[in-house]
């Protein structure tokens, strides 16, 4: 979907109506992942940002997976004394809330003179799942990604990837996927904002680096689904167990 130019009230409406339409149709899944900056876009006006506590972008998330019985996850810029980030908000129906701060700014964007980097990796539970939360350009920096002795199953990874690199978010997607023997999803914005051209490019990858998502349009809306198995994954892990010989290393803050 595409994210209005600093509009949350329009987004935040566009958003809860397409998975409302989603689930009417086919039943609520699991997940439902939204894009990067999906409240406001990638923008770097903090006008936009939501506080920390009693945001209302984090509390229609939460709203919405009440009411519909599963997971919502997304990010948005927000504001935790003088600092600001790129928050990655995973909720669930029962209210919980997972979260995890872009570690990588994008400097080229100048994302880095207004956005302060996380210090922390997150790794939730989710339904027998260990999901990490990680947010665009983090997909270019594999050492911060790298799964340490299975620790996740799923990668999660929302974007604002513009539509002239997409072929190499996708690239890597399926690569982070092969190297850290689990699934990976990379949800990316559609449409356009001022500077950048966004074609979506959505998908999951499996272990072996296998697309697995389809296309299913409801209403006029595209979505990517995907069904994930957690089974195949742990065979092959036992199978094949070539994380066993990963390298030992530690990652300075």
């Amino acid at each position: 979907m595409d994210s209005r130019w600093e509009d949350p009230q329009y987004n935040m409406k566009a958003f809860g109506e397409a998975v409302d339409s989603f689930a009417a149709a086919l039943g609520a899944p699991d997940i439902f992942v939204f894009p990067e900056c999906f409240n406001a876009a990638y923008t770097f006006n903090l006008d936009y940002a939501e506080p920390a506590v009693g945001g209302s972008t984090l509390e229609a998330m939460k709203a919405k997976a009440s009411d519909l019985g599963c997971a919502i996850a997304g990010s948005a810029i927000v504001k935790e004394g003088e600092r600001f980030f790129n928050r990655f908000y995973f909720v669930t129906e029962k209210g919980e809330v997972f979260q995890y701060d872009k570690r990588h700014a994008f400097s080229y964007s100048g994302e880095d003179k207004v956005i302060s980097c996380g210090k922390g990796k997150t790794v939730l539970n989710y339904r027998g799942w260990n999901i990490a939360l990680t947010v665009c350009y983090d997909l270019r920096f594999p050492v911060w990604m790298r799964n340490v002795g299975n620790g996740y199953d799923l990668m999660l990874t929302v974007a604002s990837w513009p539509a002239s690199r997409s072929i190499y978010a996708t690239r890597m997607a399926a690569s982070r996927a092969i190297e850290n023997l689990c699934y990976t999803a990379f949800c990316n914005r559609t449409g356009r904002d001022p500077h950048c051209k966004y074609d979506g490019s959505s998908n999951v990858w499996d272990f072996g680096g296998t697309a697995v998502g389809r296309e299913e349009v409801i209403e006029g809306r595209s979505f990517v689904s995907a069904e994930i198995e957690k089974e195949p994954l742990l065979e092959y892990r036992e199978s094949f167990p070539i994380w066993k010989d990963n390298d030992k290393f530690t990652i300075e803050l």
